[in-house]
């Protein structure tokens, strides 16, 4: 029986989510350490609606499940994480059965569009589940993966500075002025909020947040966030989740601050004890500067969108 519930952070619930997301993803390239503290972070709901988490239990052990982030303005989609499926019990279909629980849910407030997370490619048994119920590709990115620390770590560009931010500094305008330009589609709302967002997940640190610019205009930041705590599965790690750089930046500018701050991010990757750093990277330059340092991929991410067989809004990745 699939149970639709308003999620809530709570331990056992954390602690058993993470249990069934790394043994689903378990061996593919996109398998990370997976912490409570990063479930109830990826959970967290972007607006004022609780994120519906979608459930499967046998005999009170968590076998299957989906969570759909709903957008804080009918501007913007919704995220499907999931279907997520045990090994133990899969071939059962209840990835199916989950995915039509979530559309049945959608459906119930018509106007919301929802994309997923990135499946890796090599994961065909997920993105296959997506097509077959007539989600449509929307774009790719790709999965860049290094070990750490470097081998050898290429110099800072010159003229370019790039610096963490300060304990308690305010970059909210600063941050939301950079997410705008480069992601318009983000809308205002979600750009307004991004330094909020980005600095209340339990894994950020101040050291993590990386600056290239002033408070008073940034030319480009990078956020990193350490991926292991005591509960963690698997090898420490840190995931580069976000690498942006200011589009209005003439070509040769531009590719310094990626540089620079592709180099800033796997110093820090390794100073937070890390032994991998993962990213998902949908800009080509993004991707050429992280192999400068060390990166490399080791599979492409697919995006889906929802089925357009009901009026929708108009639409929108470390």
């Amino acid at each position: 029986m699939i149970e639709s519930i308003d999620y809530r952070p709570s331990y056992e619930l954390d602690a058993d989510l993470a249990e069934l997301a790394y043994a689903a993803v378990r061996g593919w390239p996109d398998q990370q350490a997976i912490t409570p503290a990063m479930i109830r972070s990826r959970l967290r709901p972007t607006g004022t609606t609780a994120t519906t988490l979608l459930v499967v239990r046998d005999g009170g052990r968590l076998v299957a499940a989906a969570a759909m982030l709903w957008p804080a303005t009918l501007e913007a989609t919704g995220e499907l994480i999931g279907p997520l499926v045990h090994p133990s019990a899969r071939g059962a279909g209840l990835g199916t059965a989950v995915l039509r629980a979530a559309a049945a849910v959608a459906d119930a407030r018509p106007g919301i569009r929802f994309t997923t997370g990135p499946i890796p490619e090599s994961r065909s048994v997920g993105w296959n589940l997506f097509e077959k119920a007539g989600w449509h590709p929307l774009h790719t990115a790709n999965l860049l993966a290094a070990a750490l620390p470097v081998a050898e770590e290429p110099p800072a560009p010159s003229g370019v500075q790039v610096r963490a931010a300060r304990p308690g500094e305010y970059l909210n305008r600063a941050v939301a002025d950079l997410i705008l330009s480069a992601y318009p589609h983000c809308g205002h709302a979600d750009a307004r909020d991004m330094f909020v967002r980005w600095t209340t997940d339990e894994r950020y640190r101040p050291d993590g947040l990386l600056l290239a610019g002033d408070e008073r205009g940034l030319s480009g930041a990078a956020l990193v966030y350490p991926q292991s705590d005591e509960d963690v599965s698997g090898p420490p790690e840190a995931v580069i989740a976000d690498l942006v750089v200011h589009p209005h930046l003439d070509s040769a500018t531009a590719s310094a601050v990626r540089a620079a701050l592709a180099a800033a991010a796997a110093r820090v990757s390794a100073s937070f004890g890390a032994v991998v750093a993962r990213t998902v990277a949908p800009c080509p330059f993004v991707c050429d500067a992280l192999a400068s340092v060390g990166f490399r991929q080791v599979d492409q991410v697919r995006y889906y969108g929802q089925p357009a067989s009901r009026p929708v809004a108009s639409a929108a990745l470390g």
